[in-house]
Order: structure tokens, then C-alpha cells, then sequence
């Protein structure tokens, strides 16, 4: 498969509504929003990293706090090469 390339100026939004019994919203949405939990969560998601500055000498976020709006990260996505 040929991997999906997300031009930095495009725009990604998901919504998603949910409720689990003994979590809070504010719960549920930082743990969805850190994307060091991803992998943990949707079977494509092999791994996230900070993304590239848009600019030379630019900020990059952590990834392992949930993310705000506008701040970027790099995710891996597909499964491990299977052994033999």
C-alpha cells in the first residue's frame, strides 16, 4: 500500500461522542486527545512522534499530553512487518 500524504495545510477534524460508566468527559477526551495513547486504541495507529516545525527553528509539541487545537504530530500508521 502507498502511505497517505496530509499536506501540512490541510485540515483533520474528528468528532466523536461517547460515554463510559466512572469517567468523566474531561477524562475521556484527554485520553483520546494524548496521542501516546493511540497505538492502545485503533489497531492502524503502530506509533506517534512530534511532528516536523512548519518552520526552521519552530516549535514542536510533546506527545505524550493531550494535544490542543492547532498543535501537530506525526503518526505512524499499518501494521508491523509479520515474521516469518
Amino acid at each position: 500500500t502507498k502511505p497517505i500524504d496530509v499536506p501540512s495545510t490541510s485540515c483533520l477534524s474528528l468528532t466523536s461522542k461517547t460515554t463510559i460508566k466512572g469517567r468523566s468527559a474531561v477524562e475521556v477526551r484527554n485520553f483520546l486527545a494524548t496521542p501516546t495513547n493511540w497505538p492502545s486504541i485503533v489497531a492502524s495507529s503502530f506509533g506517534v512522534e512530534p511532528a516536523e516545525p512548519l518552520f526552521p527553528g519552530g516549535k514542536t509539541n510533546a506527545v505524550d499530553r493531550p494535544l490542543q487545537k492547532g498543535e501537530r504530530v506525526t503518526e505512524i500508521f499499518g501494521l508491523p512487518p509479520l515474521l516469518p
